[in-house]
């Protein structure tokens, strides 16, 4: 009885692995949307607090001051390509998040 359970999840699980694939090569590899100025403004203002970053109760702050509710901020450090990391109660931007931020200051120099 085990086993025939077993084989039944092993078989929806192909299929959900098998959908999975598909929708991997359907969709484009990266999706890119614009972001509001208020994120890249976020990123900007922990940015110039050096590279010891912010705390989080500085980061709450922060992100009031551009619009963010405390419990959106959570978004900034999801994924891989994650643009916030928390290290020990420190909060600095990821290497991907000092990319995102050059593009974004030199594409308003231009």
């Amino acid at each position: 009885m085990m086993r025939a359970e077993l084989r039944r999840v092993q078989s929806r699980l192909a299929r959900i692995d098998a959908d999975l694939a598909q929708l991997e090569r359907t969709e484009p590899a990266s999706v890119s949307r614009p972001r509001a100025e208020r994120y890249y403004q976020l990123l900007l203002s922990i940015y110039e607090h050096g590279r010891h970053g912010v705390d989080a109760a500085q980061l709450g702050a922060l992100g009031a001051t551009y619009d963010y509710d405390r419990r959106g901020l959570g978004g900034f450090f999801a994924g891989r390509r994650a643009p916030l990391r928390m290290t020990g109660d420190r909060v600095r931007l990821t290497p991907e998040g000092e990319r995102l931020l050059e593009r974004h200051l030199q594409d308003q120099t231009s």
